[in-house]
């Protein structure tokens, strides 16, 4: 008789997982842009392989920046429930312009613009890092607003 043993593990979650949800006037947006992407330009300045998709910009007054929860460098996991994990920097923006007034994002610390340092719950406290500052490293982004055109 024969036996297979399998050995399950769980990689434990992100640090600073949290879901935010931003709600909006129809073809208001929600206030912030995005970079990254797969085979995008880098965004990560402490990994230059990583293509996750970054916040690189708050739109003062936005939606997102009235939040107050989300900020320069935090990573974007999911929209409204779909990955954005594996996705080129056009698929994700179709699934931001395809968001009319309610946005729930799962998203995570990526990276802190400010000392481009990795943001983790191990390593300190860091929680927010900046009001929507940009780095000189964004400036070579090629960065696209999120705001749907008023209909």
């Amino acid at each position: 008789k024969e036996s297979l043993t399998l050995l399950v593990r769980h990689e434990p979650p992100p640090a600073g997982l949290k879901e935010v949800t931003l709600v909006t006037k129809p073809g208001g947006g929600f206030g912030f842009s995005i970079a990254g992407g797969v085979n995008g330009e880098p965004v990560n300045p402490l990994d230059e392989t990583d293509e996750g998709i970054f916040i690189v910009q708050i739109i003062p007054g936005g939606a997102a920046e009235q939040d107050g929860r989300l900020c320069v460098g935090t990573r974007i996991l999911q929209v409204n429930s779909i990955s954005l994990l594996g996705k080129t920097h056009d698929e994700a923006l179709k699934i931001l312009h395809g968001v009319l007034d309610r946005m729930t994002l799962l998203v995570c610390h990526g990276y802190n613009p400010l000392t481009s340092t990795p943001v983790n719950s191990e390593s300190g406290s860091i929680t927010s890092w900046g009001d929507g500052i940009i780095d000189e490293r964004t400036d070579e982004l090629e960065k696209r607003i999120y705001d749907q055109p008023s209909s």
